[in-house]
């Protein structure tokens, strides 16, 4: 440690598991080391810390170009110099020097720490998942890819909830999608769309897509529902299909920006710009139902979706209005109005996350749009999600939150 810099905070549990509990940032208040000379001596020293009363000793450790750190001085905490001795007949020695601060004594650190104005509302900061994007959140976690140095392939990930444990599932394809509840996943390959049961990740349905279209590839972005009824679209037409009976419903000439289903198969939306479209599956027709301009700018892929437990009901965000509607003809339910920013919906609890400025995190009510909880001291980017309304998950980090009241 220098005269300044980032420190984390530990604490350990009466199971001897260690848990990140916070960061702060300290200024010229741990000893910093420097170096010099006196009479041909070569002397390390420091200043004396602020914390004085709170550490028992300090440890010198010394290494060279061919060996780790050892540890060569132990020292009272009034000390702030040490001389270091040269070996004779030796010229220009590369040593490298580090102090340690010993602590004096462990303490309980409680929850009105001075991290208490830190992060308010928070009651831990626990390490987590290392993500970047989420993918088939539900109650029981939530998926994710990333890149594994060892096999040098992305692998597809599971964070899971109950057992607060990550594990890998299979390597990534890209486009994987899962059905709004999290019962199947939807991988496509080459002309192949394979249909896996998340319980188990076997594959129940696998479909040759060069039976709907010659042209098909992957990146057309196939959604499935909760009882397998697919929409894909391929050379500017968009089918409906049944996997699990391999049989094609219907299909439409249309070219989808961006492609949702409910998760009943009964309703899929799509996007133009800032148009949203709803249309019906029928048993061997796709039929439109309505469509929605929006206001101001684009609708993009996180703006939209139909409510997974609701499948008769859509949600729009048109920053700050978020927008519920009927999925038959998207006649407005409820409009509340929210913060600037949205992050997720938590449909285990029907809480939202939103903020409203880089540092203040507001979580409403998803059926009465009533303010829940203020989140003060976080910085805000678009990677936060809420899940089972008292954890906010972050690249690296878990957030519990501790209630308002």
């Amino acid at each position: 440690m220098g005269e300044s810099g980032d420190c984390n905070l530990y604490v350990v549990d009466n199971a001897g598991t260690e848990h990140l509990w916070g960061r702060c940032t300290l200024n010229k208040s741990l000893p910093a080391l420097k170096i010099g000379s006196i009479n041909n001596n070569v002397i390390l020293t420091w200043n004396k810390s602020i914390f004085k009363d709170k550490i028992a000793e300090y440890q010198i450790f010394e290494s060279d170009i061919m060996t780790s750190y050892k540890l060569i001085a132990t020292l009272s905490v009034n000390d702030t110099s040490l001389v270091i001795p040269l070996l004779p007949n030796s010229f220009g020695p590369l040593r490298s020097y580090y102090m340690y601060c010993v602590p004096g004594n462990a303490s309980y650190i409680t929850d009105t720490s001075p991290f208490r104005s830190y992060l308010e509302y928070v009651k831990i900061v626990l390490p987590g998942p290392y993500f970047i994007n989420w993918e088939g959140l539900s109650a029981s976690g939530f998926y994710f890819e990333s890149y594994n140095q060892v096999t040098g392939k992305e692998i597809l990930y599971k964070y899971q909830t109950g057992t607060d444990k990550v594990v890998s599932i299979m390597n990534h394809v890209f486009c994987t999608s899962f059905s709004p509840n999290g019962n199947y996943m939807l991988v496509p390959r080459d002309s192949m769309l394979d249909l896996y049961e998340t319980g188990n990740y076997t594959i129940v349905k696998s479909i040759n897509l060069k039976q709907l279209s010659q042209y098909f590839e992957s990146t057309g972005s196939p959604k499935v529902s909760d009882n397998g009824i697919c929409v894909l679209n391929a050379n500017y037409t968009l089918y409906a299909y049944d996997l699990l009976n391999n049989k094609q419903i219907s299909f439409k000439r249309m070219d989808p920006a961006k492609l949702k289903i409910s998760a009943d198969g009964k309703y899929f939306c799509i996007t133009r710009y800032d148009s949203l479209l709803v249309y019906q599956i029928n048993s061997n027709s796709i039929t439109f139902l309505a469509g929605h301009k929006k206001p101001n700018g684009a609708i993009w892929d996180e703006d939209y979706d139909f409510c997974p437990d609701q499948p008769d009901y859509i949600y729009l965000y048109e920053s700050p209005n978020l927008l519920v509607m009927s999925s038959r003809d998207l006649s407005i339910v409820r409009n509340m109005q929210l913060s600037p920013w949205l992050f997720n919906i938590d449909f285990t609890t029907h809480k939202i996350l939103t903020a409203s400025n880089a540092t203040t995190f507001n979580i409403y009510d998803f059926y009465t749009g009533n303010l829940v909880q203020s989140v003060v001291g976080m910085s805000g980017d678009r990677n936060y999600t809420l899940l089972n309304n008292n954890t906010i998950f972050r690249c690296d980090y878990k957030f519990i939150l501790r209630s308002n009241k």
